[in-house]
Formats: C-alpha cells, structure tokens, sequence
C-alpha cells in the first residue's frame, strides 16, 4: 500500500530532485520558524507537553 503511494507520487510529481536542485533550496536552519520556542519555559520537554496537552484537550 505504501508503496503504491510513494509510485503515484513519484508519477504525479516526478522524481527526486536532482543534487543541484537540493543545493538551491535555502537550508530549513535559516527558517524564521526555527527555535521560536526555543525560549518557551513550559516547554522544555516537548513530548511531555504535547501529552500534557492532548490529554487535557481530549482525554
């Protein structure tokens, strides 16, 4: 089934991008995005508060 999947994706979009593509990309450390919360004291241990939250949020 996976494998079925990852043949549609690659017949829809191709194959994988060549190195020089991958080269053009701008590095995902250099997002804005990253370490936003890198501050968040509530959030020291990411999984715990992700538990935290879902338990609280749906039981």
């Amino acid at each position: 089934m996976v494998a079925d999947f990852i043949a549609f994706l690659r017949l829809r979009y191709g194959q994988e991008p060549s190195e020089e593509e991958v080269e053009a990309l701008p590095a995902l450390k250099d997002e804005s995005f990253v370490g936003i919360w890198h501050d968040r004291t509530d959030m020291t241990d990411s999984t715990t508060w992700v538990r935290t939250v879902r338990a609280r949020e749906w039981g």
